[in-house]
Order: C-alpha cells, then sequence, then structure tokens
C-alpha cells in the first residue's frame, strides 16, 4: 500500500515504468512474506485437528533420540507448502476456489524469486494487496479488514505523525487507493461493498478540528441506502455519522448529504470548514 500511495500521489506517466522496476525487489519481500505468513495461517488451521499432521517423513528419520529425550516441534521437518491445501482441504473446511488459486499463484512466484534468476519477472503491488486480502477473508473470518489494517498501522513509526490518533486519515487514503485498484467482484468479496454504490468522505477520518480536510477519500455510503437516509456508515473506520440532506449548490455539485457540524458538503468537501 505504501508504494501504491506513493504513485497515486505522485502520479506521472513517464516515471512510473521507472518507478515500478526500482520496486521489483521491494515487491518480491513482500509476496515471499506474504506467503510465509499464509502457511503459518494454513498450519494454525490444520493444527487445530492434529498438529502431528503436519511432520512429515518416516519415524526412522524423526530428529535423533526423539524417543529419550523432549523433542522441540520446530526440529522435525514439516511437510511443504504445496501439500498444505490438500490436507486442509482432506482433515478439516474445504477451502474456497479463489484463495487456491491465489495460493498457487503466489507459491509460484516465490519460488520463482527465490529459487530462480527471471529477468522477465515483473512484479506488481496489486498482486500483493489482493494475495493478503484474499489470505485474510479466508482465514480472519468475520473480521473488517480495516480493523486489522488500523491495529497494525497503529504500530507503525510513522502513526506518531498522524494527525489524528487512530491514523484514520492514512487509511482512508489506502481504502479509496484499493478500490480503484481492484475490480466489482473483488470489493465485494474482501470489503462487502458495491463498487457502483455512492461514496462520500467520513468526517471522522479525513476532517480534523486543527487541520481542517486532511484528504478527500470517500469511504462512507449511506446507512440504509435511500434518497432520505440521514446516516453515513464508515466501511474504514466503523463509525456512524449522522448528516443533514440539503443542496451543496458548490460550483455545480449536486450532492445533498452535508456534515451538520461543519455544514460540510461530503462530496466535495466544501463549506463552513474552508
Amino acid at each position: 500500500m505504501s508504494l501504491l500511495v506513493k504513485i497515486y500521489e505522485a502520479w506521472d506517466e513517464d516515471v512510473a515504468v521507472d518507478f515500478w522496476t526500482a520496486a521489483q525487489r521491494r515487491i518480491a519481500t513482500n509476496i515471499l512474506l506474504a506467503h510465509q505468513g499464509t502457511e503459518f495461517l494454513l498450519k494454525s488451521k490444520i493444527s487445530e485437528i492434529s498438529p502431528f499432521l503436519l511432520i512429515s517423513r518416516e519415524p526412522s528419520q524423526w530428529p535423533k533420540n526423539c524417543t529419550e529425550r523432549d523433542v522441540d516441534f520446530s526440529e522435525f521437518r514439516t511437510v511443504d507448502a504445496q501439500d498444505l491445501i490438500k490436507i486442509s482441504n482432506t482433515v478439516s473446511t474445504k477451502l474456497s476456489h479463489e484463495f487456491i488459486k491465489q495460493y498457487d499463484l503466489a507459491r509460484t512466484l516465490r519460488n520463482s524469486i527465490a529459487h530462480t534468476i527471471k529477468k522477465d519477472l515483473k512484479l506488481t503491488a496489486k498482486e500483493v494487496l489482493v494475495y493478503v486480502l484474499e489470505s485474510a477473508n479466508e482465514f480472519v473470518i468475520g473480521s473488517n479488514w480495516f480493523e486489522l489494517r488500523r491495529e497494525w498501522a497503529g504500530r507503525e513509526i510513522e502513526s506518531v505523525l498522524a494527525y489524528d490518533s487512530d491514523y484514520s486519515s492514512v487509511l482512508a487514503k489506502e481504502a479509496a487507493i484499493a478500490i480503484s485498484e481492484l475490480n466489482s467482484s473483488q470489493i465485494e468479496r474482501y470489503f462487502g461493498l458495491s463498487k457502483k454504490r455512492r461514496r462520500y468522505n467520513c468526517p471522522n477520518c479525513v476532517y480534523s478540528y486543527k487541520w481542517g480536510v486532511l484528504e478527500n477519500a470517500k469511504t462512507a455510503v449511506l446507512e440504509p441506502n435511500t434518497p432520505i437516509s440521514q446516516k453515513i456508515y464508515c466501511f474504514v473506520c466503523g463509525k456512524t455519522t449522522e448528516v443533514i440532506r440539503k443542496d451543496c449548490g458548490f460550483d455545480r455539485c449536486k450532492s445533498n448529504v452535508i456534515w451538520q457540524h461543519k455544514d460540510l458538503c461530503l462530496t466535495c468537501m466544501n463549506g463552513e470548514a474552508d
């Protein structure tokens, strides 16, 4: 996401190719880490049935003197990453076809990165983004992705410099970029959101009483989705905000969703707050 944020903020088609070429090593590292993380999630799922399913090789090849001493699990040779899907689908609930497709793709990329030198290998940040979202969707059932992301981001060094305590403005920017990068089915799958649904700026995420408008990243939707609804729900911060319905009228803006505390149009972000 940090790479995508940088290129969106300083978008220049003349430097985009050079930017992504320079980013190849960093993207490759992230693919390795993301795949390793997903392997841990798969192993955790299998371990819920029995951790012994993860041990490979015959007993004759187990650690030396393992019958006479306590042996740490890490000393055993465990099954290969390519076998984890088969084991999980056999002993536990079946994994989704979409996850299996992404897992196999990431495993192929991981092998290409770790074991070969392919000069024509072109990696994209979107590949990592989709893989991470798919893995989270598969294993962290019932969780809001942005809650997980906010918890992680809050531990980053940069969060100390953020204007708001919960890093929401940064996440709002990331969410807007993610929605631009993903297709409609992916947005529905990972965020439970229709790409066609009209979105508005969430004042909790993109407005600071001290700093004014921090971002213009539409991460909120009317709830319920009706022409007279007076509440918006933000899928990034999870907060509901009351709004009033009146015409904005600023520079041909046709929105009528206004944040009453600052008389701020949540579409064009013009109003008293300026």
